[in-house]
């Protein structure tokens, strides 16, 4: 059980690390989302922004100490609770919003299917909460945490291909 755990821990602060990385990287954008599913303005909505990244950055060093694990473990459940919530809130109003999932913008939102990713992450972190934690990471935990990281990555992107605004020049 200690792989799982440790493949669940890194997983999740590589998902948690990615997304504070998003925010810090694309400010303007993830702000005026933020601002959109919380439905506040866009100054406020940047804050919430830096206080998510803040939260996210924290949690995903929870995670990686072992006896700080459950803590990091609630924390993120949390996170994408709360994060499902809104999402699914704002599917529920219909509002088209850019949830910031990829890397590209998206042309519109607002599906029931939105809130299913975070769902799925809190779903793990739950799960993470019960299992005994490790002392240390293997290889193989590090390896199939990032092959996780790189097969969720690829998913939202074929996913949300539909949505996006890609220019493909002819061949």
């Amino acid at each position: 059980m200690s792989l799982l755990a440790d493949t669940l821990a890194l997983f999740l602060a590589l998902v948690l690390a990615a997304a504070a990385l998003h925010k810090i990287r694309q400010p303007g954008r993830l702000g005026a989302a933020a601002a959109n599913l919380a439905g506040v303005s866009a100054f406020h909505g940047g804050l919430l922004a830096t206080a998510a990244a803040t939260a996210e950055i924290l949690t995903a060093a929870a995670l990686v100490v072992p006896f700080s694990r459950l803590a990091g473990a609630l924390a993120a459940l949390a996170i994408w609770a709360l994060y499902a919530f809104l999402v699914w809130r704002a599917a529920a109003r219909g509002t088209a919003f850019d949830c910031g999932c990829t890397l590209f913008r998206r042309k519109s939102g607002g599906d029931r299917l939105s809130p299913v990713s975070p769902l799925f992450l809190a779903l793990c972190a739950s799960l993470l909460a019960v299992l005994p934690s490790a002392s240390d990471f293997g290889p193989q935990a590090v390896f199939a945490a990032c092959a996780l990281f790189c097969l969720r990555f690829a998913a939202e992107q074929i996913i949300d291909a539909p949505f996006t605004n890609h220019k493909v020049p002819n061949a």
